[in-house]
């Protein structure tokens, strides 16, 4: 029975590979770092996938170490990264892993290409893809001196971040952008100003061998984390020739391998898509493009073991998919009017009557994670609620 380990294990970009391959006789196993506590490491492995054959944790400092000892003594086929940072880690490492398993990982070097934000905007704009207005800040003190030509709202974002860590925005005034940089940041780690775009979110989930594509999924993003922006928590499958053309000229372009996700931007007074990112992992929604009919996690296994890979064009349309305990998560810690909330939880309910729908309620065929995800929403809520009453007490 051939094998994979999946790093990043335990979060849902993962568990969608997790059911992928495990649905077709793969041998899972889940590679994550100790959390917390026993107790919600205990939590995770309690809650894992009825798909999952093992669990290996390490410590944060010995996490390469731990991961080729793992790859040596259990002689996995294939390595997965489910996240961001295990992605650029995974292809970092190649030289040290590569002699024990098969990686789910373009090169190092075009991963970094397409994972920094700025360089990445830059040279698709040379190839004709539209990209927001941005600004490079050299140093604080610049600021004085240069501005950006264009004018606030600005998005505050650092070339090298992911899942939305450190974005901001800036909506005062041009003139006071030094003021706001000398009191917020530090020329050791200064972020880039980008144009903000108006507009509706969408995503292209790609695949592709030697820049050429074998499929590419459309996506908008209909719920998002939070709800004015943020990862996709109920995400819907389109058709759009456009944003297809630019994705394909962007795989081209980097000769690339293997799963991408690009983040666009549509804005409906320009008529125009804009590029805003891309990641270079399985992201989170790929459950939603596997339901649709692409599984990249088995393409990229074929991938792997130097398949030729058929070009797919056709995949459902219209599919709405939602994650039940993030849409919870969303809706309990986003403020917002007391209108848009009745929207949001009537929403919520009817939902759950809609059967073209899919979600990741998978009660009857593999319940674990879901329960799980529930609980963990239930724990920060009483969690948050005890603090509130301690700090009532207090006050």
């Amino acid at each position: 029975m051939r094998s994979a380990l999946i790093l990043n294990g335990f979060t849902r970009n993962s568990l969608a590979i997790t059911r992928s391959l495990g649905r077709q006789g793969y041998r899972v196993a889940l590679f994550s770092k100790f959390e917390y506590s026993d107790y919600e490491d205990g939590l995770n492995s309690k809650y894992a996938s009825k798909y999952v054959d093992a669990i290996h944790l390490y410590k944060n400092e010995a996490k390469l170490q731990t991961l080729v000892q793992v790859l040596i003594e259990n002689k996995f086929d294939y390595l997965f990264a489910g996240g961001t940072a295990d992605s650029l880690f995974m292809a970092k490492h190649q030289e040290e892993l590569r002699p024990y398993v098969k990686l789910a990982t373009e090169s190092y070097s075009k991963v970094l290409r397409v994972h920094d934000k700025e360089n990445a905007a830059k040279e698709l704009e040379t190839i004709g893809i539209p990209v927001p207005r941005s600004f490079k800040v050299d140093s604080i003190e610049t600021l004085k001196l240069k501005l950006p030509e264009f004018h606030p709202p600005y998005i505050l974002k650092f070339p090298d971040s992911y899942a939305s860590k450190g974005l901001a925005v800036y909506n005062g005034a041009r003139e006071d952008l030094y003021e706001f940089f000398k009191e917020n940041y530090s020329d050791e780690l200064l972020p880039m100003i980008q144009q903000r775009v108006s507009g509706e979110l969408y995503d292209t989930a790609c695949f592709a061998q030697n820049g050429e594509p074998i499929g590419i999924l459309c996506q908008q993003r209909i719920l998002t984390a939070w709800i004015s922006g943020g990862g996709g928590i109920i995400n819907t499958t389109i058709k759009n020739k456009q944003l297809i053309a630019y994705t394909e000229k962007i795989l081209n372009h980097f000769a690339w391998n293997g799963h991408l996700e690009i983040d666009w931007i549509y804005n409906k007074e320009m008529d125009e898509f804009y590029f805003l990112e891309m990641n270079p992992k399985y992201w989170g929604t790929t459950q939603l493009t596997i339901d649709a009919g692409y599984d990249f996690p088995k393409w990229s296994i074929n991938l792997l073991d130097g398949e030729a890979l058929v070009p797919l064009e056709t995949y459902t349309v219209g599919m709405t998919f939602r994650w039940i305990e993030d849409e919870l998560a969303t809706l309990i810690w986003n403020r917002y009017s007391w209108s848009r909330g009745f929207q949001l939880w009537t929403m919520f309910i009817l939902r759950f009557f809609d059967p073209k729908i899919h979600s990741n309620l998978y009660l009857l065929k593999d319940p674990k994670p879901i329960i799980g995800g529930l609980n963990r929403v239930r724990m920060n809520m009483m969690d948050s609620w005890k603090k509130r009453l301690i700090k009532a007490i207090r006050s």
